[in-house]
């Protein structure tokens, strides 16, 4: 029985990284993991166009919190 290989989009998994991040109930530590772990996917696969940091009135709460471009 052979399976299908799914895949997924890479400005997918960019927006769904760049909302968890921006998300209040995200605390410090999930908040560096999405990073590394958006950060890997987007150099990986010759994406990456760096990152810029979300504005006080765009985030809820207290904390830095970035967008991924």
């Amino acid at each position: 029985m052979s399976t299908s290989r799914k895949t997924i989009d890479v400005k997918t998994v960019k927006t769904m990284a760049n909302h968890f991040l921006a998300a209040k109930n995200t605390n410090d530590d999930e908040r560096q993991a999405i990073a590394s772990f958006i950060e890997s996917i987007l150099m990986e696969s010759g994406n990456y166009k760096g990152f810029s940091y979300l504005e006080t009135d765009e985030v809820a709460g207290a904390g830095t919190r970035r967008r991924y471009s």
